[in-house]
């Protein structure tokens, strides 16, 4: 009516005034007369009040709640209980002087209040102008007794949560995820994240995305943040580089698989700075517990890290650290994971008040190791640790060695978590490591292939590794265990025991390791203990005059110098090559033969020498047992002599002697030999020494004579000793 004109006119300024963002006072003042003549009521009826206006264009209700020290104002409104003017309607609130005032409305087409608390000291505005509205894109995974608030409005949900668009003011909201466990005396709080308002001052038509995956699952989730080295690795042959990616394989292939499941982890940058900050905050604190209103919450200290990680669903949060430390020409390397429990910590308490000790949830394994191939099951085993998950592996620090030196073999195990302390077989549970030969000599055995190929050993691989042990010839060989020695002890603690194959007879030989009871192996691998194939040697032999056969024959001395090369066709069989030289000197003491050279009536002796090059080949069979210090040889060289006549001190009147009644008149004499050689044999440093006693068949060619008729006869049987040394390869 035309008593509130005035009023119009000042709500019609309020509202130009907003429109082009000026500072407005309300148009509704308790002691106004424009207001007080409208409403038709004296200046003492608003005197104990103070007015509170909202712009209600798009409000579609309006619960207020304004409280007093002797009473309390509550009212639910509805448009029709606004005040109207022109295109505009606006409510006022009545409120106590001083009063805690709160007000909630639902706007159009929006799910998430507006909400609006002030303690209403003066006449004030709520809302200038309609709220400006923004959308967040909610994708929320829930488990089946779970409810997602905004702003304390449920949100609707489906079979697995929420996935929704919400149209929300440009203000501060809470989202809280609040689960009811069934038979639980309470709900209890799962989560809850403020989104604040620089957040959803969004200048693109995009939605703020809030992603949270917080159902529950039947395995938990683990993911890798991060994977660093120290300064000094950049000098060493090993990197950190692959250590993401070795992770993540053996989490999706390994053990852990079966209980654990992997997950990549989105918005990595972020969440690595954040991780970094906490590394630092961690190292500066100690691992302290920080009470709520101190200097630091001790939750808090995980920053977005944590908090980014969650909210993707990850359980687990890995990171991995890589340092390398020189040892003189060698490197040594350590690598420590370590494990953010994240369920752990929200599930203890996150939004109860209650301090955290960081070091509940907190925790580091360590895996040192030598050679750069071990990176891989060092990483394994920092992994299972951490997710206290069960291995037993076999690691050998060289898969080929000589037979006689044996192989060493790092026994890694580790039983799980244990939940107190045990007594007996369930605190040192007993290992069992055997080895058994699969064969002597010849290429890699199948099943040793596989084993080498596949690092993470399968069920069905273990199985045929267990009938290839089963079906081998040789017999098992137990293997001592000597305990690492720690004396540490602990829920992620594993231990690397060390065992040996003592030096055996050459060939391939398969490893397993169990534990006791069960009828499976958990791990095996295959070591190569060699022979060298190849063996240059040489040796030196002598023969006495008293040593040969006939007796009689004029020999008084043979020497024979050799060198050889010898393959082994086998580790116990051989064949080769040789050269040499032998010299062996002649004496008759009784001069001529009876029946030859009648003309010569001297009887003086006289001697002679031959000087032989000696070509040949060789076979050789050998015992090789590491239980004895020795080998035993039998080597046979049949020989090519050619020999090299000195009879320049032989009467030249001894024309039959001399062979010259024969044509024979030449000094070169061609024979075959055949030399056995039994040999003892044993090594000292890269060498081995050989003992001989020499069996020889000299000039199989010329005929066996209890007396030599000619210079050139010298067929005979001989006995020599002598020393020789080799060098394999």
């Amino acid at each position: 009516g035309p008593n509130c004109a005035d009023l119009r006119r000042s709500v019609d300024a309020f509202v130009a005034d907003t429109q082009v963002g000026e500072a407005a006072v309300s148009p509704f003042l308790h002691d106004d007369p424009a207001l007080l003549r409208c409403l038709g009521i004296g200046e003492a009826a608003l005197a104990g009040v103070r007015l509170v206006a909202l712009r209600a264009d798009n409000v579609e209700e309006l619960f207020v709640a304004a409280a007093a020290p002797d009473f309390a104002y509550v009212a639910w409104l509805h448009p029709r209980d606004a005040l109207s003017f022109g295109r505009h309607r606006f409510f006022v609130v009545a409120a106590p002087p001083d009063a805690p005032l709160t007000a909630v409305a639902r706007l159009t087409n929006t799910e998430v209040p507006v909400i609006w608390r002030e303690i209403v000291s003066y006449d004030a505005v709520a809302w200038a102008e309609s709220p400006p509205l923004t959308c967040v894109n909610l994708d929320v995974r829930l488990g089946p007794n779970a409810t997602v608030y905004v702003d304390g409005a449920p949100i609707p949900r489906d079979e697995s949560g929420v996935s929704r668009v919400l149209s929300v003011t440009r203000e501060d909201h809470e989202i809280v995820a609040v689960e009811c466990p069934e038979g639980a005396d309470r709900c209890h709080i799962r989560y809850r994240e403020e989104l604040p308002a620089a957040a959803l001052q969004r200048k693109t038509n995009q939605c703020l995305g809030v992603r949270l995956d917080i159902a529950a699952r039947a395995r938990p989730t683990v993911a890798v943040l991060d994977a660093t080295q120290g300064e000094s690795c950049r000098e060493a042959p090993l990197r950190a580089d692959g250590l993401r990616q070795g992770a993540s394989d053996h989490l999706t292939r390994g053990p852990s698989s079966a209980t654990h499941e992997f997950r990549d982890l989105a918005a990595f940058a972020a969440a690595t700075d954040a991780l970094s900050a906490l590394r630092t905050r961690l190292q500066q604190s100690g691992g302290a517990t920080a009470a709520p209103g101190g200097a630091a919450d001790g939750v808090d200290l995980l920053g977005s890290a944590a908090k980014e990680a969650w909210r993707q669903g990850i359980d687990v949060l890995l990171s991995f650290d890589l340092q390398c430390v020189r040892r003189g020409d060698a490197w040594a390397y350590r690598l420590t994971a370590t494990r953010v429990a994240l369920s752990s910590m929200f599930s203890r308490g996150r939004y109860s008040g209650r301090a955290l000790d960081l070091s509940s949830f907190i925790e580091t394994v360590t895996e040192e190791f030598q050679l750069v191939d071990h990176l891989q099951v060092a990483l394994a085993s920092a992994l299972d640790r951490s997710l206290a998950t069960p291995y037993l592996r076999l690691l050998v620090d060289e898969p080929t060695r000589h037979y006689r030196a044996g192989a060493n073999v790092t026994v890694q195990h580790y039983r799980g978590r244990t939940k107190g302390a045990c007594e007996g077989e369930c605190k040192d549970p007993p290992l069992v490591v055997e080895a058994r030969r699969l064969s002597v000599g010849g290429d890699r055995p199948p099943i040793c292939r596989e084993l080498d190929r596949e690092r993470g050993h399968t069920p069905a691989l273990l199985a045929a590794a267990k009938g290839a042990f089963e079906g081998a010839g040789g017999r098992p060989l137990p293997l001592q265990i000597e305990r690492d020695g720690s004396g540490v002890d602990g829920s992620l603690v594993g231990h690397n025991d060390r065992a040996s194959l003592r030096g055996s007879v050459p060939g391939w030989y398969m490893i397993v390791a169990r534990w006791a009871g069960d009828e499976a192996p958990r791990d095996a691998i295959c070591v190569h203990l060699i022979a060298a194939k190849r063996e240059i040697w040489g040796d030196l032999t002598m023969s006495l005059g008293a040593l040969f056969h006939p007796f009689g024959t004029p020999e008084q001395l043979y020497i024979r110098a050799r060198a050889g090369y010898m393959y082994y066709l086998k580790p116990n069989l051989g064949v080769g090559a040789l050269f040499g030289y032998a010299y062996t000197s002649y004496f008759r003491y009784e001069g001529r033969p009876a029946w030859q050279d009648f003309a010569d009536v001297n009887d003086t002796p006289f001697e002679w020498t031959r000087h032989s090059l000696l070509v040949g080949g060789a076979f050789e069979a050998r015992t090789r047992s590491a239980r004895v210090p020795f080998d035993l040889r039998l080597r046979a060289t049949p020989t090519l002599n050619i020999s090299f006549l000195d009879l320049r001190k032989v009467p030249g009147t001894l024309e039959n002697f001399l062979a010259e009644a024969d044509g024979k008149s030449q000094n070169v004499d061609v024979d075959i030999d055949i030399h056995v050689d039994a040999i003892v044999s044993y090594p000292i440093g890269k060498v081995s020494i050989q003992h001989l006693l020499l069996m020889g068949l000299q000039a199989l060619n010329d005929p066996l004579m209890t007396v030599s008729n000619n210079v050139r006869n010298n067929g005979g049987f001989f006995i020599g000793f002598g020393f020789g040394i080799g060098g394999a390869r």
